[in-house]
C-alpha cells in the first residue's frame, strides 16, 4: 500500500469546458511510514509505564481489599475520576504510599508466607 497525495488541476478546452485533468503523484509512504514508526516509538513506552504503574496498583487493592481485578481496577478509576486526577498518577502515588508504610502483615502472617514461599516448588507445576 502506497500513500499518494495528488495536485492537480482541471484542464479546460478553449471554450472552458472541462475535459480532463493534469496533475503530480507524490508518493508519501516512506515519510508516512517513518512518522508512524517515530510516534510508535514516542508513544509506546508511555502507554506500558502507565499500565504498568495501574497494574501495580491493582495488585495492591487486591491483596489489601481481596477484590478481583476488576474491581481493582474500578477502585482507582473511580477516585481518578472523583478527584480530576490521572489514572497513572494516582496509581503510581498509590504504590508509593503503600510502599513507604510499615509492613501490614503480622509476623506470625509472614512467617506463614515465608514457609509458602519456600515450598511453593513443590506444588507448581
Amino acid at each position: 500500500m502506497h500513500h499518494i497525495i495528488v495536485i492537480a488541476d482541471h484542464m479546460l478546452s478553449d471554450d472552458g469546458t472541462v475535459i480532463g485533468t493534469e496533475g503530480y503523484y507524490i508518493d508519501i509512504t516512506e515519510t508516512v511510514e517513518s512518522e508512524i514508526r517515530q510516534y510508535l516509538a514516542e508513544t509506546v513506552p508511555d502507554v506500558i509505564a502507565a499500565r504498568e504503574d495501574i497494574d501495580r496498583a491493582k495488585r495492591v487493592l487486591m491483596f489489601v481489599y481481596g477484590v478481583s481485578a476488576d474491581r481493582a481496577f474500578d477502585i482507582p478509576r473511580w477516585r481518578s475520576q472523583k478527584t480530576n486526577v490521572k489514572l497513572r498518577l494516582l496509581a503510581a502515588q498509590l504504590v508509593d504510599d503503600f510502599a513507604a508504610q510499615e509492613p501490614l502483615l503480622s509476623r506470625s502472617a509472614r512467617e506463614r508466607f515465608d514457609h509458602l514461599l519456600l515450598i511453593a516448588h513443590r506444588r507448581a507445576h
